[in-house]
C-alpha cells in the first residue's frame, strides 16, 4: 500500500474521532497513525530515539511502505515523505 493511501485512512479515521488529522498534538492520534502504519504494512525504518542518550516519549517515526513510499509520524502529525530520510 502507498504511505498517501494509509495517510487518507489515517486521516479519515482522526476525523472519526473527532482528532485534527495533520496536527493532532495527542496521544490518540499518534499512537493511531503509528498503529495504522504497521497495520498497513509499513516497516519502521527511522526512530530519533535510536542510539540518542535522551529518549523522547514521542519520538519521530518514518514508515516504508512496499512502493518504498514514506510517512513520517511525529507527535504533532503525519506526513507523506517527498525524500529519503536523513539519519
Amino acid at each position: 500500500m502507498k504511505a498517501k493511501r494509509v495517510l487518507e485512512k489515517i486521516i479519515k479515521r482522526l476525523e472519526k474521532e473527532g482528532i485534527n488529522s495533520y496536527r493532532f498534538y495527542d496521544e490518540r492520534g499518534y499512537y493511531l497513525a503509528i498503529g495504522m502504519s504497521k497495520n498497513n504494512g509499513g516497516k519502521e525504518i527511522y526512530n530519533s530515539n535510536d542510539g540518542n542518550q535522551y529518549i523522547s516519549f514521542a519520538p519521530t517515526r518514518v514508515f516504508q511502505f512496499s512502493d518504498r513510499s514514506l510517512l513520517r509520524v511525529t507527535y504533532s502529525g503525519c506526513w507523506v515523505e517527498k525524500k529519503e530520510v536523513s539519519k
